[in-house]
């Protein structure tokens, strides 16, 4: 009698997640998250504003790869939201409807920014348009884009749903 209540227990589960996972805000649009920076075309050495423009309600992450050569000065985002490593630069949002970091440009070169965000509350993830940074005097065809990996996306919310069913429905098996 378990076993059978336990099956059930299983596929409502699973049919409840996928349920969730179908009329979820996950088919809502896509937020659009706009990068500027300032000076586009910056001297040798001259520091570079960038500022992320984040829609409404945006509660979750963004990580930004700035180009090679390039180097991240600061931020006016609160510091235990900002992680960096390298020329990657992660920021967490709360509903924050902008971000700002500066970088410093190298003596000469180009390169070209690239972000990911993910948005926790909606469950939708993306990426932000590529921004071109070139130093005064750089041809910008020649700037190139970083490697990265894609962030969390749909499969991985289905996956984690079905294990949360299963380790609550354990749970009760074992009482």
């Amino acid at each position: 009698m378990k076993m059978k209540n336990f099956r059930c227990s299983i596929i409502l589960s699973m049919a409840i997640c996928c349920i969730f996972l179908l009329f979820s805000p996950v088919n809502a649009a896509d937020p659009t998250i706009i990068r500027t920076a300032l000076p586009a075309t910056p001297q040798a050495g001259e520091s570079v504003n960038v500022t992320l423009t984040i829609p409404p309600g945006f509660f979750g992450g963004i990580i930004e790869q700035i180009p090679e050569g390039f180097t991240f000065v600061g931020t006016t985002h609160p510091h235990d939201g900002v992680r960096q490593s390298g020329q990657t630069v992660i920021f967490a949002l709360t509903g924050e409807n902008t971000v700002q970091y500066t970088i410093q440009a190298p003596a000469s070169g180009c390169g070209v920014i690239e972000g990911e965000w993910e948005n926790v509350g909606l469950e939708t993830n993306g990426t932000i348009q590529a921004t071109v940074i070139a130093v005064n005097g750089t041809d910008p065809s020649h700037c190139t884009a970083s490697q990265h990996s894609p962030g969390f996306g749909m499969v991985t919310a289905l996956v984690a749903c079905m294990v949360s069913g299963l380790i609550l429905l354990a749970g009760k098996v074992r009482r």
